[in-house]
């Protein structure tokens, strides 16, 4: 990539990391036109429960490369499955080990009645931009870092246009 597409590309994948999402269009596809001779091979599209499998693998293979690069661990995000209050559904989630030291933190406060740190939330908005810088940082120092933050976000732009795809006409 170049360096205005790489940064851009770095731009896109710290949005989406904070949770922002982006649009994929059809028309935007490079789709290469068969010339005579060619073989046309037709594949089927992965199913939406495919592609949230192949978007969790992916995920778990960001995070190992970056967490491999980063050397502070309180920035090396682990992620779980885990069953929210309400509910029997198992949810992933992907946290920094300073948001889990805050979760620890603000229970025992809970329980003890005692505040021993900062609440949680000042935690997050402390650290969660160095984080980016970080992750930033590990993308292009690293080309592991760099392809799995890429296939990440190709997966997920593909989930997002499929499900659109998929349930275009719900939304009457």
């Amino acid at each position: 990539m170049q360096g205005a597409q790489q940064q851009g590309f770095l731009w896109a994948v710290l949005m989406l990391a904070s949770g922002a999402t982006f649009e994929l269009h059809a028309a935007e596809l490079p789709v290469p036109a068969p010339s005579v001779g060619d073989e046309v091979v037709i594949t089927a599209q992965p199913s939406l429960i495919e592609l949230r499998t192949k978007i969790s693998d992916a995920e778990d293979a960001m995070f190992a490369a970056f967490n491999e690069q980063n050397a502070d661990d309180r920035y090396d995000v682990h992620c779980s499955w885990e069953i929210r209050n309400f509910s029997h559904i198992k949810q992933k989630q992907c946290l920094p080990g300073y948001a889990l030291d805050g979760q620890r933190d603000e229970a025992l406060a809970m329980v003890t009645g005692v505040q021993t740190s900062p609440p949680l939330s000042f935690s997050l908005k402390l650290h969660n931009p160095e984080l980016a810088e970080k992750i930033e940082q590990a993308a292009r120092e690293n080309p592991v870092v760099m392809q799995a933050l890429i296939r990440h976000y190709e997966l997920v732009q593909q989930y997002d246009y499929s499900r659109k795809q998929a349930f275009k006409g719900d939304e009457d």
